[in-house]
């Protein structure tokens, strides 16, 4: 990450977004325009705004207003935790209104990390949905669902890090099925061959 995606990497993320096609896809700053400019790339790109999160709200609000000119059509904030612990929760909600402001016609989404309990993700959802912001944008974890119904008066669940379920083992019979067809196969073969052998 340190040293940024290439445009090797971008053309792959690009391609693995319309593979699947893939909602949107979340990148940098740096990357929005870049990513936006693609051939045949037709996902919204979503645009992570304030790094860390310790960062001024003003410098998150202009991120977000280059981002949009360049063609973001989401806006994920990063909050700073450092405000949260704190309780400054008048600062927490300036931020996300400014950053909603820059953003105007995108979609803002305020993102919550592992560390939080999920009463902390539920209070920065109403915060986010009095603000402006239209999603909670939170990593996987057990008690999604809860969350999603608790939230369903405020703003909306994006629930990002999800592992895709592996294929299912085939059915024992039809495990078994296949293997007798195998069999029967190989049988087949060198009666095949002889006939052809006495022609």
């Amino acid at each position: 990450a340190g040293q940024g995606i290439s445009p090797a990497e971008l053309k792959k993320i690009s391609d693995a977004a319309s593979r699947v096609n893939a909602a949107a896809v979340r990148v940098g700053p740096l990357y929005v325009a870049a990513l936006k400019g693609m051939p045949g790339f037709r996902a919204a790109v979503d645009c992570i705004v304030g790094g860390t999160g310790e960062t001024l709200a003003k410098v998150k609000a202009y991120e977000a207003k280059l981002a949009v000119r360049a063609g973001a059509g989401e806006i994920t904030l990063v909050l700073s935790a450092a405000l949260l612990k704190n309780g400054r929760t008048g600062d927490v909600r300036r931020e996300i209104r400014r950053v909603s402001r820059k953003a105007r016609r995108a979609i803002v989404k305020v993102c919550a990390d592992k560390s939080m309990t999920a009463e902390e993700m539920l209070r920065i959802g109403r915060m986010a949905s009095e603000c402006g912001a239209k999603f909670l944008s939170v990593p996987f974890f057990p008690d999604c669902g809860r969350l999603k119904k608790e939230l369903h008066d405020s703003c909306m669940l994006e629930v990002t890090e999800v592992e895709p379920a592996p294929d299912p083992p085939p059915a024992a019979g039809m495990a078994e099925t296949a293997k007798k067809e195998e069999n029967a196969e190989n049988e087949e073969k060198p009666e095949k061959a002889k006939i052809k052998a006495e022609k």
